[in-house]
């Protein structure tokens, strides 16, 4: 099994679908998504609030929703509020999530399990 890592700045949806993980970095570093890209459109409306339209490709939106673009997006309701949260925030709730419990905790374990030092970073 072969791990390949890349960064791409806004890919095609061509190239997007065939991302098994999509890691989302928000402006200081902050993670506000990582895991299956099949799960990313659906975490982001349902933990986050946003929605990508259709006339938007996907992989802009996930750039948008890092900058002060994000509240074009933002579909206010009372469980989220009005204001779009900011990239801390959204990082906070990342680590909260049952899809971070569920798909990166158990790899973080997997990893202290073997004394690999990366899991505490």
């Amino acid at each position: 099994k072969v791990t390949t890592v890349i960064s791409l700045l806004q890919p095609p949806p061509e190239v997007f679908e065939l991302f098994d993980d999509v890691l989302v970095m928000a402006p200081g570093g902050h993670v506000i998504y990582h895991g299956p890209a099949t799960e990313v459109r659906k975490y982001f409306v349902e933990e986050l609030g946003f929605a990508c339209p259709d006339s938007v490709d996907f992989a802009d939106f996930l750039v948008d929703i890092c900058t002060d673009d994000a509240k074009v997006y933002y579909k206010p309701t009372p469980h989220f509020g009005v204001i779009p949260p900011t990239p801390v925030e959204m990082g906070a709730r990342w680590k909260r999530s049952e899809l971070f419990r569920d798909y990166i905790e158990p790899r973080f374990d997997k990893a202290r399990a073997k004394g690999n030092n990366a899991a505490e970073n």
